[in-house]
């Protein structure tokens, strides 16, 4: 059954206070990334974008999750604190823009530390199909191999 001009009106009038208050959260989570860059890249104020990264991802709209995890991945790699780098970076679902990065960065968290298998491990399980991300893929398993004294399979 169509709906009237006048249901129509309501439906949108009853809408607008919700499509509002996302809209005003998409900002102001954009804006907070923003100032957590700002922290990040231009003060050097590691400490201070963990803290807000992690204040952000307990209210953080799920669209926003992923983000802030690879952010938060980021920082501590940028701190050196790989174990703390790595749980972040993997928290970064596989529809991410920032997957493959997170993933590969991951990857090198556990290489650095001296963790081989589950580099190996990490970077068997990405499935990957652009040319680039195989040969990388590749590479980084020869890699691995090489550091291990794997020469056989290399």
């Amino acid at each position: 059954m169509p709906l009237k001009p006048l249901s129509k009106f309501l439906l949108v009038v009853a809408l607008l206070p919700w499509v509002q208050n996302a809209c005003a959260q998409t900002s102001g989570m954009d804006k907070q990334l923003g100032f957590v860059n700002y922290l990040i890249n231009s003060e050097k104020a590691y400490p201070e974008a963990v803290f807000k990264l992690k204040e952000l991802n307990s209210a953080a709209m799920p669209q926003f999750r992923d983000s802030i995890n690879h952010l938060l991945g980021w920082t501590y790699y940028l701190q050196k604190e790989f174990d703390s780098s790595s749980h972040y970076f993997l928290k970064v679902g596989p529809h991410s823009d920032v997957y493959y990065k997170s993933c590969f960065y991951a990857q090198f968290n556990h290489i650095y530390t001296g963790k081989y298998r589950e580099a190996g491990l990490l970077i068997n399980q990405l499935q990957v199909s652009d040319t680039v991300f195989v040969e990388l893929k590749y590479f980084q398993l020869a890699s691995i191999d090489l550091l291990e004294n794997e020469l056989s399979a290399f």
